[in-house]
């Protein structure tokens, strides 16, 4: 399908249930990509009981509804069935993209079947709490899913470009699950091809208590499960999954000081230091998570200067 020299060929997908708050903002941040702006923006109401969908119309969304509903995967499998063009960008009613967003992810999406950026972590107060993405200082080429589910998932669910062939074949959102529903179809994806993940945000992820991201425990539960499902494909190396859950180990070791368990915490600890692979996952993982404290820090400094090109 051709579309207008202003335009890049991406059919933006929003899925949206009770985003009457927030859809507007999302959709300002799709309409307002520089220098050229999406070709479609579709908006997949949920079975909202408020005026999410009203509100994506005036703002110039095509808008689907579904009748009942279905949970957040199949409204995204939804517009992806409507979509009309080879590249798909999913965005969270809840979140917003950075005026570059689509501009530096298509200059850089080649042969891959997906390629991502940073997000910012913001919370009610407007203040940069966390950086979430790559810790390298250039592009990083991810050649194995394994890459994404050790030590930590770096492709936010907004700041992703997806090729379309790549997420067909892959078989779309599994709409069976309603956390990391997108790590996992990160991980068939790359089953079909690499994909690539820029340094730097492009998206803004907007704390609030409603969000999946609340319960870290279930979180870390998700996380594990898909580790579980493909831990017997070819790609996935020895002791991959003894790698994850030692991850999950540590973070709920970090729970329990913080709530003063301190038993439950040092049994946890005696559990990882007992075999050196759980100990060097656990390594692995603090100093990805150093890198990130110092790039949330100047993402923070940043966040409010005027030359920096950031909101």
């Amino acid at each position: 399908m051709t579309v207008d020299a202003g335009e890049l060929p991406v059919s933006v997908v929003v899925a949206a249930f009770n985003r009457a708050d927030t859809i507007a903002r999302a959709l300002e941040s799709a309409f307002g990509q520089r220098p050229r702006r999406p070709a479609e923006v579709i908006v997949v109401d949920d079975a909202s009981t408020d005026p999410t969908a009203e509100i994506a119309e005036r703002a110039g969304a095509r808008v689907i509804r579904h009748e009942a509903n279905r949970g957040p995967s199949a409204a995204r499998n939804t517009g992806i069935a409507a979509a009309r063009h080879a590249w798909i960008a999913p965005l969270d009613a809840d979140d917003q993209w950075l005026p570059d967003h689509l501009a530096r992810l298509w200059g850089a999406r080649a042969n891959h079947v997906f390629v991502a950026g940073g997000c910012l972590w913001v919370d009610a107060a407007g203040a940069v709490v966390r950086f979430e993405g790559s810790t390298e200082a250039g592009p990083a080429v991810l050649r194995s899913p394994e890459a994404l589910l050790f030590p930590e998932n770096q492709v936010p669910a907004s700041g992703v470009l997806l090729r379309r062939d790549a997420l067909e074949g892959a078989g779309r959102y599994d709409d069976r699950i309603r956390l990391a529903e997108d790590l996992d179809l990160w991980v068939r994806m790359l089953e079909r091809g690499t994909g690539i993940v820029l340094p730097g945000p492009v998206s803004i992820y907007h704390l609030h208590p409603e969000q999946a991201t609340a319960d870290l425990a279930a979180l870390r539960r998700a996380h594990e499960a898909v580790a579980e499902r493909y831990a017997e494909r070819p790609w996935a190396s020895r002791g991959l999954l003894e790698r994850v859950r030692a991850v999950a180990t540590w973070d709920e070791l970090r729970e329990d000081q913080r709530e003063g368990r301190r038993g439950a915490a040092v049994a946890k600890l005696a559990k990882l230091i007992a075999r050196p692979p759980r100990a060097a996952a656990v390594a692995r993982l603090l100093a990805r998570r150093h890198r990130l404290r110092g790039r949330t820090a100047a993402m923070a400094k940043r966040w409010r200067d005027p030359t920096s090109g950031l909101p």
